[in-house]
């Protein structure tokens, strides 16, 4: 392409005869008024291929009318170009748009200083739409303000996505605030209720320690029992309000895993009596010799609430407990649903004995000893 655009104008010279002697030759440089052309074609596509919507305003007129346009900026609006240019922005404003937000645009133009702005605007069909709008002065070279670029963004899902995160962390700070009273009420009133109980633990206790007929003997007992259940029942209290405040720490002690059994089906012994149940327990011959690493508190707390559901569903048959060893890669993912896995994860051997030759088994308290059925069987 020629950088320089020549123009000639020929004009013959004529000397009292009909042949002209010369020409005349006239040539102007055009290179400034293409390139300055060029300059505005790309300028014009540039703005034409912005997502955001371009649209520049004439200050000299009142008004400050729509000189130019973008593409985006009709299609955030949906008017078309022929509506808006020539006219003043103000037919975007419409009853929820802010007098506010408003006013800081009419003052940035007036002191001729950039601003930013989120407000609603109206579409050409009368549609609402959150628009973060910015203007910006335009100074020629003598520091002269020649017009307004405006900037337009539609950011109506941002607006909602803004809104809806608020409303899930209100939701979110509300149910912190109930959980949190919830605890401090469980917490509360198990300790409330804990401290006439064992008075009236204390109070059956010194009576079984007095001279007592059978039948007193066996109302001390029940009341004894029954207390007993109620602290069961108060320390998953407990553990629940802990749970919810993260503050339940695991012990690691030293674990009888025959006693612990034996001592959880002491306390569902009385109830599978009255229902005719028998009750059992099998050890790996490991655990029958050896201590388990655990905490007493929370494997006593599991196996007696499984030994007293499966109590309580048990019509009839027996109900027994099977404590064995498994090896880590035969664990289920729901390892945590069988008290034997559960207990026997973390396990830790203090003895070296060799195990006895077979599993014993055993019954509390006279409670009868029957056939292995599946009926109210607990694992």
């Amino acid at each position: 392409q020629a950088k320089q655009q020549q123009q000639q104008q020929q004009q013959p010279a004529l000397a009292g005869c009909s042949a002209p002697l010369y020409y005349l030759c006239v040539q102007h440089d055009m290179s400034a008024h293409v390139s300055e052309s060029m300059g505005w074609r790309l300028r014009d596509h540039a703005l034409g291929s912005c997502s955001e919507g371009i649209a520049i305003t004439d200050p000299s007129q009142p008004g400050h009318p729509l000189v130019y346009v973008n593409d985006a900026f009709l299609h955030i609006t949906g008017y078309q170009r022929s509506e808006v240019l020539g006219h003043s922005s103000s037919f975007l404003h419409g009853p929820s748009t802010s007098p506010s937000a408003l006013a800081v645009l009419e003052a940035a133009q007036t002191a001729r200083h950039k601003a930013t702005v989120e407000l609603i605007n109206y579409r050409q069909n009368g549609e609402t739409f959150w628009n973060r709008a910015s203007i910006t002065p335009v100074f020629d070279s003598l520091g002269r303000l020649v017009s307004f670029i405006h900037v337009h963004s539609d950011i109506t899902e941002l607006v909602r996505r803004k809104e809806e995160e608020g409303r899930l962390l209100e939701a979110k700070i509300a149910a912190e605030t109930a959980a949190e009273a919830k605890s401090m009420f469980l917490a509360n009133m198990s300790h409330e209720i804990r401290t006439p109980l064992n008075g009236m633990m204390a109070t059956a206790q010194l009576l079984l320690s007095s001279s007592l007929n059978p039948e007193q003997r066996e109302l001390a007992d029940t009341i004894l029992e029954s207390g007993n259940s109620l602290l069961g029942v108060l320390g998953d209290i407990l553990d629940f309000s802990k749970l919810d405040h993260g503050a339940v720490e695991l012990a690691l002690e030293p674990v009888s895993v025959r006693r612990t059994v034996e001592a959880c089906m002491d306390i569902v012994a009385l109830e599978a009596q009255h229902k005719g149940l028998a009750l059992a327990y099998s050890l790996d011959p490991l655990l029958a010799c050896h201590h388990l690493m655990a905490d007493p508190i929370r494997l006593r707390q599991v196996l007696a609430n499984l030994l007293s559901n499966a109590v309580k569903f048990t019509d009839v048959g027996e109900v027994q407990v099977d404590a064995r060893l498994l090896p880590r890669s035969q664990l289920p993912p729901t390892a945590l649903s069988k008290l034997a896995q559960l207990a026997l994860q973390p396990a830790a051997f203090a003895g070296e004995r060799g195990p006895p030759a077979s599993p014993p088994l055993s019954a509390p308290h006279g409670s009868p000893v029957q056939g292995h059925s599946n009926a109210g069987q607990e694992e």
